[in-house]
């Protein structure tokens, strides 16, 4: 009797195991979707996005960044690793710190906010698929950059 209860409970953790291996992976597929590292420009050349995320990049606190700009200004988007989401503030500080000195004439807008984060990833698909205008593109970076301003 304890061998056949230890057959099935052996089955049943088998499976969980199983189970759970999948839906990583699909939360994993559906992440992917987003582009990490990506850049968007609108009236700038690409540089100063490259640049950006290239900086924040080498930051070992960042696992993604995302950022779109305008004539002076920059919207930057970034993901922390779990461990270091305990230090959140510092960070986002230290991100804009860094940026500061390297785009004295640029406005600078960063967030950690995951919400941030994919409101930007939306807007840049929109823009390498062609589905927005200059006006529109406008308007959608300051309504991110409100919203990024009223959750700190």
């Amino acid at each position: 009797m304890a061998k056949s209860s230890f057959i099935n409970m052996f089955i049943i953790i088998v499976f969980l195991v199983c189970s759970g291996s999948n839906t990583i992976n699909q939360n994993h597929s559906n992440t992917a979707a987003i582009n990490p590292g990506t850049t968007i420009y609108s009236d700038m050349n690409s540089s100063i996005s490259q640049k950006a995320n290239e900086i924040v990049l080498k930051m070992e606190e960042t696992t993604d960044v995302v950022s779109i700009n305008t004539d002076n200004e920059l919207l930057l988007a970034f993901k922390v690793k779990q461990f270091d989401k305990l230090r959140l503030k510092s960070i986002e500080k230290k991100v804009k710190d860094k940026l500061k000195k390297a785009f004295p004439k640029h406005q600078i807008t960063a967030s950690s906010d995951l919400k941030i984060f994919i409101e930007v990833s939306r807007l840049h698909q929109k823009v390498t698929d062609g589905k927005i205008d200059n006006k529109k593109f406008k308007k959608r970076f300051k309504e991110i950059k409100n919203l990024s301003q009223e959750q700190t």
